[in-house]
């Protein structure tokens, strides 16, 4: 988060500015630490605009930012300066938009910025949690190992939503195809049987009365419904891929059957791992927490990392801040508990993560065998009503026929 401050150096001079940070409670700790002594200090707003709204018209993809961790990680390790490690991964990058990208990096550190503010400068990019955490590496003297960190944290979490995207892409085909068979009967089959049936002069069965409404329906208006439902879809696409929208989304999917239990469990093995590894790289727990809120889109799941951190901050425990939470079960909080009386809190929450990862597989396999054949089902009885609402009147037209005979 963006704040803009205004206050005094140690000359007594007045300098007004911007910070990244968590919170204002953090920004203003940040900004005493630099020496100055801090009159204003408010969230910027920046305005809107559809380009930092949608974040795929500025997109680098998972494996890009992959490689620049881990190959930057080894460069570090291995004594090699930031700024040199940084052109030599400017060098050989091929993804253009990237490329310019740690140009600017390259030289705002030229300039004296900290790879962190460097970093912040490019939030499309760089998510505030990604730019804090490097921020608590630099201070602490491990920005390699939370480089490390970072890479396998963003590994993992592309893998696990490659497998969510895969479960559901047979669902979103089947689908599609009904959706587009549908529209062609709707708009193109059912109209002629329709001027058949008229010109029998009989009358129709109830099926066959309800599916030609609906076909000339379709046929009078099908221009505007295509440009409407082409519109709605686009709306629908935009919003959702907006700050507002997916926290909207966010609550109803945690909130809906079945589906719930995919996102708390995604929602447990993002946080735990995400806790695990950084803890394990020596970055400490409270500035952890306060990092990993701002990685999660849904008020839900935020509001039960804040109560974690405002209980460490007291110096009470987390198996007391997770009492009565919605996200992690039971069997987790006790392991947690084990973790913060042994001293290996950041083993546990790997663990954590680990189990609810096989969890979330298990899971997935277990909606999607749900899901397939209630889709072919409904596919079945809607191809079904169709047929029969067809075939009815043409044996009446056969029985009338022969009884004429």
């Amino acid at each position: 988060m963006i704040f803009r401050y205004t206050g005094r150096n140690s000359t007594g001079s007045e300098e007004t500015g911007t910070i990244d940070s968590p919170d204002e409670k953090q920004a203003l700790a940040s900004l005493s630490n630099k020496g100055i002594f801090v009159t204003s200090v408010k969230p910027e707003k920046p305005d809107w605009n559809l380009q930092a709204e949608v974040s795929f018209l500025n997109w680098v993809p998972s494996s890009v930012l992959n490689a620049f961790l881990i190959q930057l990680s080894v460069l570090l390790k291995c004594g090699v300066p930031l700024v040199e490690s940084i052109a030599s991964l400017e060098e050989g990058e091929s993804n253009k938009y990237f490329k310019n990208i740690l140009q600017n990096i390259r030289k705002a550190i030229e300039e004296g910025r900290s790879f962190s503010d460097a970093l912040s400068t490019h939030p499309n990019v760089f998510s505030p949690f990604f730019v804090n955490m490097v921020r608590l590496g630099e201070s602490g003297g491990v920005l390699e190992k939370v480089l490390n960190k970072l890479s396998q944290i963003n590994q993992r979490s592309q893998a696990i939503r490659s497998q969510i995207i895969s479960a559901l892409a047979y669902p979103a085909l089947l689908i599609t195809v009904t959706m587009a068979v549908l529209a062609i009967l709707f708009g193109f089959a059912i109209p002629r049987f329709a001027e058949v049936f008229k010109s029998a002069n009989f009358p129709l069965p109830l099926p066959t009365k309800i599916i030609l409404t609906i076909g000339i329906f379709f046929k009078l208006h099908l221009k505007i419904i295509f440009v409407i439902f082409i519109l709605s879809a686009l709306a629908l696409l935009l919003f959702a891929l907006t700050r507002a929208g997916r926290w909207i989304a966010g609550e109803i999917i945690l909130r809906t059957p079945v589906f719930s239990t995919i996102v708390r469990t995604y929602l447990i093995v993002h946080i735990s791992e995400s806790l695990g590894l950084l803890l394990s790289a020596g970055v400490p727990l409270l500035e952890l927490l306060s990092s990993v809120e701002t990685t999660v889109d849904m008020p839900t799941p935020k509001k039960v990392i804040r109560n974690m951190s405002d209980f460490v901050e007291r110096g009470s425990t987390l198996k007391l801040s997770l009492e009565g939470n919605i996200i992690f079960p039971p069997m987790a909080v006790k392991l947690i508990e084990t973790g913060e009386k042994t001293g290996m809190l950041e083993k546990m929450f790997e663990e954590i993560a680990l189990f609810y990862e096989a969890s979330l597989q298990n899971a997935l396999k277990v909606v999607m065998s749900l899901i397939e054949p209630l889709l072919i089902l409904f596919m079945a009885f809607i191809v079904g009503f169709i047929m029969l609402s067809v075939i009815l009147p043409i044996f009446q037209m056969s029985s009338l026929v022969k009884g004429r005979m």
